[in-house]
C-alpha cells in the first residue's frame, strides 16, 4: 500500500500534504481576501493553483454578466492544453453558464479562433465594451484574430495592467489591481453591432468619435528620444488646448520620467486611502509602463498609449466606453490596437458640446462615425 499520496492536473503533480494544506484555507476563509491571493507556496515550485485560489462555490457564486470577464482576465496567466479551455473550464465557476448560452463545444469546427471570437462577442452584447480592453500585444502578432478580440492564449497578461477591467472587490489583492474609475465616454451608451466580410473575417462596428491624430510617439521611459511632453505643450500652444493634470498621490519621484512628474500618475484610483507605501506606488507604475509608449497629437493630447503605436494612428473615444482607444486606418476598415489613458479625455471631455442625437438612429450622424473594425 502507498505510504502518500499525489494529486494530478494535465503534467502538475502535487503531493497531497501540500495540496491539503491550500485546501484548508479555503476552508476555512470563506472571502477572497489578500491571505488567499498571497497564500505562500507550502514549496517554491507548487504556488496555489487558480481553481483552489477562487474558492469553494459553496461561499460564493460568480454569474456571467458580473463576473465572467473579471475572471477571464484574472486565469489569463494560466496554461491549457486546450486552447480553447481558457474560455470553457471558467464556465463551472458560472452559476448560470448554461442558462445564459455558454456551453462547452469542443467539435473540430469550433476552432479556437472562433471560439474567442464568439466569447468577445457575448461579452460586448451583454457587459459593453471593457472587454476590448484586454485587447494586448503588437498588431503584427495576433493576426489570427480581428484586431477587436483579445487572444486569451496570451498567457503574460496581467488584469491589473488594464485601465479599464471592472474587478469587483472579491478580486483585488492589494492596491495594484483596483480599478480605475473613467468615463472617457461620458454616460454615453455602446452602439454595437456585427457583420460578415467577404473573405470571412468577423467584424464589429461600433460608433465613435474620432478625436485627434497622433502625431508623436516616444518612449514611455524618456531614456532615449525626444521630449514628447514638451512636443504636447508646443501644439497646445498652438490649438488653444488646455492642459490638464488630474490629481494622484506623489511619493518619491526619483528615477521617475519627465512627464509622470508633470502630469501625474494615469489612473483615477477609486480607493486612495489604501495607498499605504512608496512601493504600492511603485507596484502601479510598473504596470502602467509595461508594454506601452507616450504620444503626443496634433492638437497637443499627451497619454499612454499600446506599444506599436505609429505617427498617423488615431484617438478614439467609443461610445460607451470607459478609456479612449488606439485605432489605425486600414482601407475601409479600422483595427483595434488598444486602450490609451489621454490626459484631457478620461471624464467626457471629448463628447462636451456634442449634440449625442447624432449617436442614435441607423446611421451615425456628423461628428459620429461608425468604425468598422476587423
Amino acid at each position: 500500500m502507498a505510504t502518500a499520496a499525489d494529486v494530478m492536473c494535465g503534467t502538475r503533480i502535487e503531493p497531497w500534504v501540500h495540496f491539503r494544506m491550500k485546501r484548508f484555507w479555503i476552508n476555512t476563509h470563506s472571502g477572497f481576501g489578500k491571505i488567499l491571493v498571497n497564500l505562500p507556496p507550502t514549496t517554491p515550485n507548487h504556488p496555489a493553483p487558480f481553481a483552489i485560489i477562487q474558492g469553494s462555490r459553496r461561499y460564493r457564486s460568480f454569474t456571467a454578466e458580473k463576473d465572467f470577464l473579471a475572471i477571464l482576465c484574472h486565469s489569463r496567466v494560466c496554461d491549457a492544453g486546450d486552447p480553447r479551455d481558457k474560455v470553457f473550464a471558467l464556465y463551472s465557476f458560472l452559476s448560470d453558464a448554461a442558462e445564459r448560452g455558454l456551453f462547452a463545444d469542443y467539435s473540430v469546427t469550433n476552432t479556437t479562433a472562433l471560439v474567442y471570437i464568439s466569447t468577445t462577442e457575448w461579452l460586448l452584447k451583454h457587459c459593453g465594451l471593457s472587454v476590448l480592453s484586454c485587447v494586448w500585444g503588437k498588431l503584427e502578432n495576433r493576426d489570427k484574430l480581428p484586431s477587436w478580440v483579445p487572444d486569451w492564449q496570451n498567457s503574460r497578461v496581467r488584469p491589473e495592467w488594464h485601465f479599464a477591467i471592472p474587478i469587483r472587490n472579491e478580486f483585488r489583492s492589494d492596491v495594484d489591481a483596483t480599478f480605475w474609475p473613467t468615463t472617457a465616454a461620458g454616460q454615453s451608451n455602446p452602439c454595437i453591432t456585427f457583420q460578415d466580410s467577404g473573405d470571412g473575417s468577423r467584424l464589429l462596428v461600433v460608433r465613435g468619435l474620432i478625436v485627434d491624430r497622433i502625431q508623436h510617439v516616444g518612449d514611455i521611459l524618456q531614456q532615449t528620444g525626444e521630449d514628447i511632453s514638451q512636443l504636447a505643450a508646443q501644439n497646445r500652444a498652438k490649438s488653444g488646448l488646455s492642459k490638464v493634470r488630474y490629481q494622484h498621490r506623489t511619493f518619491n519621484m526619483r528615477g521617475k520620467p519627465n512627464w509622470f512628474k508633470e502630469y501625474g500618475f494615469p489612473a483615477h484610483m477609486n480607493d486612495a486611502s489604501s495607498w499605504r507605501s512608496e512601493e504600492d506606488t511603485n507596484l502601479v507604475w510598473h504596470h502602467t509602463v509595461r508594454e506601452r509608449a507616450i504620444v503626443a497629437s496634433d492638437s497637443g493630447y499627451f497619454g499612454v498609449v499600446p506599444d506599436g503605436t505609429m505617427t498617423g494612428d488615431y484617438l478614439c473615444i467609443l461610445l460607451g466606453a470607459r478609456v479612449p482607444f488606439v485605432m489605425r486606418r486600414f482601407d475601409q476598415y479600422w483595427q483595434l490596437l488598444g486602450e490609451a489613458y489621454i490626459y484631457g479625455l478620461m471624464a467626457g471631455e471629448a463628447l462636451v458640446g456634442k449634440d449625442i442625437a447624432g449617436a442614435d438612429g441607423e446611421v451615425a450622424k456628423s461628428p459620429f462615425v461608425d468604425f468598422v473594425i476587423r
